[in-house]
């Protein structure tokens, strides 16, 4: 918010949730609510946001921020597993499960080439690796 308010970033901002993480906020619901309610507060409704979940948490928080409209981030980086007991083999298989998941809510999931064009980012081919 102070950034915003000096005018160093403009609208919309991006805002990422990182939830479930040792010494950080707490992996609960109520958590997601409270943090998106600053959120709009502080920066009113034209924000993008997104939540991930560490660890074991990282598909109940996910949903649950989805089901509140916001954008959702999985990977190996935050959980090496699947579901209980069963390691991930790769990112593209927890995005698999998160993309079932959201379409089991009745919610579509964005292309790659819709959120570079949302989120304003280049693309592999505008890149030097």
């Amino acid at each position: 918010a102070y950034f915003a308010d000096q005018g160093l970033v403009k609208p919309p901002i991006f805002v990422q949730f990182v939830m479930g993480t040792f010494g950080g906020i707490g992996p609960d619901v109520e958590n997601v609510v409270a943090m998106k309610t600053v959120s709009d507060r502080l920066f009113g409704r034209d924000i993008e946001w997104s939540i991930l979940g560490g660890g074991r948490h990282q598909f109940d928080l996910v949903t649950a921020g989805a089901t509140m409209g916001g954008n959702v981030r999985v990977g190996l980086e935050d959980s090496v597993y699947l579901r209980k007991g069963k390691l991930a083999e790769s990112n593209a298989e927890q995005v698999e499960k998160n993309v079932r998941i959201l379409r089991e809510l009745s919610r579509e999931p964005a292309t790659p080439e819709e959120t570079r064009e949302r989120l304003d980012l280049k693309g592999l081919d505008a890149v030097n690796f």
